[in-house]
């Protein structure tokens, strides 16, 4: 297997000993050397975080290979990826959530997988993931139940992203990408803190495919208390994505009920934003369940108070 194949990125805040954690993963996820670079962009504003941060890349495995990169003023989770990704030079790159763990041996399997593909559609690769609650134990029924819910199970597929944007079977992070494919459809105005499914619909629409192996790839870390544990997700932007994704004839009902899902909160998030424009289109449109349902009552609601 060829070496330096993969730089993995870090977007990192406040946390240095779930830092410590991830990047002790990353030692142990490519044990045939695929890893060319680390590279963890700081956002944090408190100079003693930042120390520390630093004191915990330094006695990292992968010490020698970590670029460290400080954000002044910060740059916000999905801008400070895009930041780490213009100075990515391997062919692949990886993004690792500073509080979740890469699974032994994960990225020389991605890696394994990019190299027997011969299809120049797939751009991006993946497998299985668990989840972990805040304190790290591993809570399997719900990492079952998760897996099955977004149709990660026991048999290998590559389909086109669309597909996979469906069914938003790609996970948030730790999938394997061309690094030219991440810049070149990275970013976006309307982002907020929904960029992981706003990027795969951007590749969808661009004609890309994703592979999918059953395999333990990552670990992924819930916080309950977190913005979007707490329902804080920017539903209006995934809103305005699935409607840009571009589907077959044959899959407009499955995208239609996304957006009649997606639908209530969505124009409610755009009504607390002042942007009543788009929240009344939302309410009169074919994918919102009723202005006389309890969703209706609550939305209109929101619209006619004060901003």
């Amino acid at each position: 297997m060829a070496v330096d194949l993969v730089d993995v990125i870090v977007p990192t805040y406040k946390r240095p000993d779930l830092l410590e954690e991830a990047l002790a993963s990353i030692a142990d996820a490519s044990p045939a050397g695929c890893i060319r670079a680390i590279l963890v962009g700081d956002d944090t504003p408190d100079d003693r975080v930042a120390a520390k941060n630093r004191e915990v890349i330094a006695a990292s495995t992968f010490a020698t290979r970590t670029q460290y990169f400080r954000n002044r003023p910060s740059l916000g989770n999905y801008p400070n990826q895009w930041a780490l990704a213009s100075q990515v030079e391997a062919p692949y790159m990886l993004i690792l959530h500073d509080d979740d763990h890469l699974a032994p041996g994960s990225i020389d399997t991605l890696v394994e997988m990019a190299g027997a593909d011969s299809d120049d559609s797939v751009v991006l690769w993946f497998g299985r993931h668990d989840l972990m609650g805040p304190d790290g134990d591993v809570e399997a029924e719900a990492s079952i139940a998760n897996n099955a819910h977004f149709k990660r199970g026991g048999d290998p597929f590559t389909l086109p992203l669309w597909r996979l944007a469906l069914d938003q079977t790609v996970p948030p992070n730790s999938f394997l990408i061309r690094s030219g494919a991440y810049r070149e459809f990275m970013g976006g105005a309307r982002e907020g803190n929904v960029g992981d499914i706003t990027l795969i619909i951007r590749l969808a629409n661009a004609g890309f495919s994703g592979s999918y192996a059953p395999f333990h790839n990552f670990t992924y870390r819930r916080h309950p208390d977190s913005n979007t544990g707490r329902g804080g997700e920017d539903v209006h932007y995934k809103f305005e994505a699935f409607e840009s994704l571009v589907v077959p004839h044959d899959f407009e009902a499955q995208k239609a009920t996304v957006l009649r899902y997606y639908a209530p909160v969505a124009a409610r998030c755009y009504a607390r934003r002042g942007e009543r424009g788009r929240a009344w289109a939302v309410l009169n449109s074919k994918v919102f369940p009723g202005r006389l349902t309890k969703e209706g009552a609550k939305t209109i609601v929101t619209m006619v108070l004060p901003v």
